[in-house]
């Protein structure tokens, strides 16, 4: 009979688990309900950056086949609204539903695509989200993946609050933001598409210099971000026509 009773009671047993929960958190002994809630909360959230790490991961697998490559300059003063017949002109930024004027653009070629393909990869390939960079979001630069005629990947980029946006697959009318460290990708596009100190004394103007590093942002519990040149600038864009342009 005893025997029996424990069979029964070893799979409760082995279906508990260590609950997830702050250094700071002080469990209320009336209330387990919600140590038990808070838990499951932190490890939703956990469990879905991994599955998310692990798409960007796969879908940097499809863009190793992308044979075209198209970076712009963004203008970081985003609008609501594209003006009519000017499509072509704005870049989405899908998370915001706004858009941003495209400034400047550049099909690459040759050695060029293969250099910005393998920077976009190792972006995407990065596990770390750093829960989608700072709460912000001034993209200056752009990109575009194209096989063939066909648009197989964009994403606008802020250097000043280190993301970018990407659709995963449950992301429904929306993108979502990624935090990400980007040396090769952003040592590119500062090459090939530098940002004009126009732009650069601009946003100060508008903004000012508020930066600040990982360290400094981890102090005061805020995804990281890092420190920029003065050079590099740091802009916030909106959505544009999907088409290659010619």
């Amino acid at each position: 009979m005893k025997q029996f009773l424990i069979f029964l009671i070893l799979p409760f047993l082995a279906a508990a688990e260590e609950l997830d929960l702050p250094d700071h958190f002080e469990p209320d002994p009336q209330r387990p309900d919600i140590q038990h809630s808070f838990s499951a909360t932190r490890k939703f959230y956990t469990e879905k950056s991994a599955i998310q790490a692990k798409y960007r991961s796969r879908l940097a697998e499809a863009l190793k086949h992308a044979d075209g490559v198209e970076i712009l300059l963004l203008s970081f003063t985003p609008v609501a609204k594209i003006p009519n017949g000017e499509d072509e002109k704005y870049f989405s930024i899908q998370p915001y539903g706004s858009y941003s004027e495209i400034l400047g653009r550049k099909r690459l070629k040759d050695e060029k695509i293969a250099q910005c393909r393998s920077a976009t990869v190792e972006l995407l390939k990065e596990e770390n989200d750093w829960d989608g960079g700072a709460f912000c979001h001034f993209p200056i630069h752009g990109i575009r993946l194209f096989r063939g005629e066909e648009l197989i990947f964009k994403t606008s980029l802020c250097w000043k609050c280190s993301n970018y946006y990407i659709v995963y697959p449950d992301d429904y009318n929306t993108a979502s933001w990624v935090g990400f460290e980007g040396k090769a990708l952003k040592e590119f596009l500062m090459r090939e598409m530098p940002i004009p100190t126009s732009e650069a004394e601009r946003f100060e103007a508008k903004y000012g210099r508020t930066e600040k590093t990982k360290t400094e942002q981890a102090g005061t519990g805020q995804p990281a971000t890092r420190p920029e040149s003065k050079s590099e600038g740091s802009v916030k864009p909106q959505p544009e026509a999907e088409g290659r342009s010619r």
